[in-house]
């Protein structure tokens, strides 16, 4: 029979599998989606920051406009401090996504189309680098060089329209990532609940299916048990009932002739002395004296005797 260790046994570990592989599933959704969504994070930093690049290549063109215009040059120390604050914003935003910054929360890695554009065909890095060193050669020039025809300025508007254009492509493919990896996102949330109901549908069939199989399996064996001692203690009960009617005769009655004895007369007669009290029967009481018993006992052997007396018994009711 199975105990209730046993089946107490195998429900904990079977729960303990089912529970591990739901907490196994779970973790593991957690910390794919808290990488993909830092990597997403990361990629709207990284969008903001392209984005920004662009938008500061256009104030720094304009400044520096502003810088060589005659006209405008009694403004030139207002105009020099928003040329160098744009210029410098503009210079920690490139290295950012050049080298990475974790105060800008961009990383330093960078896709192989982000990096063929800043190392390879496009030469961003290098350009970006060009435009800025212009800027500042402007910045240091002294005022009676800062005129339409300075190489720097020269270089800055011959530059600047290719220059933002490129920078409105790598602006687009940061932006064709980020989707990339929000399309990534709804598929890698598509997988876990479709292998999440999986993992339900497999523990169910092998994990609590087998489990319910075993605990009805015990209980029928339990059951089984359970009539099986009740027949037994039926059986053993009548038989200790035969065992004692067997018993209370031997007690009661004279083992050679059958007739009760001493203690089961004394009985009988109460039972009959009790109804005759009760008014519901009367009764009385014969004595019985064989003669000459003893001769023949003396005579032919105690054993002639028993069977005269068996004999004697056969002619009379006895209650």
């Amino acid at each position: 029979m199975i105990s209730n260790h046993n089946i107490s046994q195998k429900i904990t570990y079977r729960y303990l599998l089912a529970v591990t592989f739901i907490v196994f599933l779970s973790t593991s959704t957690y910390l794919t989606f808290v990488v993909l969504l830092e990597k997403n994070a990361t990629t709207a930093s990284i969008v903001n920051t392209s984005g920004k690049q662009r938008a500061l290549s256009q104030r720094a063109a304009l400044f520096s406009q502003q810088l060589v215009t005659p006209n405008l040059q009694k403004d030139i120390q207002k105009i020099k401090s928003q040329l160098l604050a744009t210029v410098n914003e503009m210079k920690k935003g490139h290295l950012a996504l050049i080298k990475g910054s974790l105060e800008l929360n961009i990383p330093a890695d960078h896709s192989t189309e982000t990096h063929r554009m800043y190392f390879g065909d496009l030469q961003m890095n290098k350009r970006v680098n060009a435009y800025i060193m212009s800027i500042d050669s402007l910045l240091t020039a002294p005022i009676e060089k800062l005129t339409p025809d300075n190489p720097n300025y020269i270089y800055i508007t011959k530059n600047f329209d290719p220059l933002l254009v490129d920078l409105n492509t790598i602006v687009n493919q940061y932006q064709k990532e980020g989707e990339s990896r929000t399309s990534t996102i709804k598929y890698m949330e598509l997988f876990f609940w479709i292998v999440t109901l999986l993992t339900l549908a497999l523990e169910i069939q092998f994990i609590f299916k087998p489990m319910k199989k075993e605990v009805q399996a015990a209980l029928l064996e339990r059951e089984h048990h359970k009539k099986h001692l009740e027949k037994e203690v039926q059986e053993q009960t009548k038989k200790l009932s035969k065992a004692n009617q067997r018993l209370n005769k031997l007690s009661n009655t004279d083992p050679l002739t059958g007739l009760k004895n001493r203690r089961g007369l004394e009985q009988k007669i109460n039972q009959l002395h009790t109804k005759s009290l009760q008014g519901k029967e009367h009764y009385a009481v014969a004595i019985l004296d064989l003669d000459k018993f003893k001769h023949i006992n003396d005579t032919y052997g105690h054993d002639c005797g028993d069977i005269v007396l068996k004999d004697v018994l056969k002619h009379l009711y006895i209650i």
